[in-house]
């Protein structure tokens, strides 16, 4: 059995990026005022820890989230729930979720990610808005997704293919190279893709619009595909000197 108070306030978290490198900038003021009894592997937690005034940036998808504000609350016996909202660009994400035995091996989690307009990525040349409503659920045999991605504006303009546009397949083994083994990640689900009226694309010639609505959908034991049709709008393709207007086209 175990008994026990944690209470903290701060707003110096530099250090945060050192142990998560992932993030960048994250800043606020966090205050937290938490009391834990009852068994060991499931006790009760009472109190809250909120995060008020905060920021951070996500190198990898290059959009700084500000004005963020969360709170995680003890709910009952060896669980909690967690609301938080932040701004991504001109747009906003809220995330309301339920922990469950959180100190047991049959932990699991289940998170609602809903936005409008939030800004999801914004690499020169691939920069992306969406409107979320998805639902994640994760437990120790994996995880699973389902909802739906607006997306009303993306703009995509390709140059060139990467070298890594086209990776091997994982079970290719490069003679002489060691791989550290790791376990491939569990999910499955499906989810639908709508594209907006703002989705443009510049590649090789071609500049168009697209629009259309794509099922999303993975299995645990197949790849992640797409079903659906996607509809190219205005397009115009120039090669050779000529400039050729699209007229129809799907994908």
């Amino acid at each position: 059995r175990i008994e026990g108070d944690l209470s903290l306030r701060g707003d110096d978290w530099a250090w945060v990026t050192s142990i998560v490198p992932a993030i960048d900038n994250f800043d606020g003021v966090i205050t937290a005022d938490i009391q834990a009894s009852g068994p060991l592997l499931a006790p009760a937690f009472d109190g809250s820890l909120t995060w008020r005034e905060g920021s951070l940036d996500v190198p990898a998808i290059n959009v700084p989230l500000r004005d963020i504000d969360v709170v995680i609350a003890g709910a009952s016996a060896g669980a909690a729930t967690l609301e938080g909202q932040a701004r991504a660009g001109d747009g906003t994400l809220s995330v309301r979720g339920r922990f469950e035995e959180l100190m047991r091996e049959e932990r699991s989690l289940q998170l609602t990610i809903s936005g409008e307009s939030a800004q999801l990525l914004d690499w020169p040349g691939y920069r992306i808005w969406g409107s979320p409503d998805v639902t994640i659920r994760g437990d120790a045999g994996g995880w699973n997704f389902d909802g739906r991605l607006e997306v009303p504006r993306a703009d995509f303009v390709i140059e060139d293919l990467p070298e890594t546009a086209v990776e091997p397949s994982p079970d290719v083994v490069v003679v002489g190279e060691e791989t550290e083994a790791s376990a491939p990640t569990v999910y499955a689900g499906e989810a639908i893709l709508v594209l907006g009226d703002q989705v443009r694309v510049q590649a090789f010639g071609l500049d168009t619009r697209l629009a259309g609505e794509l099922l999303v959908r993975k299995t645990r034991e197949r790849p992640l595909v797409a079903e659906g049709e996607v509809s190219l709008v205005d397009g115009v393709f120039v090669a050779y000197g000529q400039r050729l207007r699209i007229q129809s086209g799907t994908l």
